[in-house]
């Protein structure tokens, strides 16, 4: 249990879904389970999301994009629309909103996120979400036009 806990620590440490599936392929120890569930779960520069809502922060729209940008998203925008960044599958993967009293407890700025499949799921945990979840909708500062 030690070891698997320091290959974890190890792992998030380093932040490469890469080194993950190396030692995880390679090895097998007792309690390295719990190891399957870090991987996948990083982004290529390894930092997920979750790093920027930390202690129940806020964070700035700014600090998403920079964020998305970084994953290597491409930002689009219809008209007045939301700004939505989309990976190199075309697949929206973060939408900044400003909020809108057109749909009932979104009046405030937030975002979406989803997974590279496309499924909703909160930034805070990466856990699956709904469309109607309170989980779905992520408060943030609109500091951007």
């Amino acid at each position: 249990m030690a070891i698997s806990g320091s290959i974890t620590t190890g792992i998030t440490g380093a932040g490469t879904t890469e080194m993950a599936g190396t030692i995880a392929a390679s090895m097998s120890l007792p309690g390295l389970g719990r190891l399957a569930s870090h991987i996948g779960k990083f982004t290529p520069q390894g930092q997920t999301i979750s790093h920027i809502f930390r202690n129940g922060r806020v964070p700035k729209a700014s600090e998403l994009q920079k964020w998305a940008k970084k994953q290597g998203w491409k930002p689009t925008q219809n008209g007045t629309g939301p700004v939505k960044y989309i990976d190199q599958n075309s697949v929206t993967r973060l939408t900044i909103k400003r909020g809108s009293t057109r749909a009932p407890n979104s009046d405030y700025p937030h975002i979406e996120l989803r997974d590279s499949a496309g499924n909703r799921i909160d930034p805070r945990t990466g856990n699956p979400t709904t469309r109607r979840s309170p989980n779905n909708l992520t408060k943030i500062e609109f500091d951007t036009e």
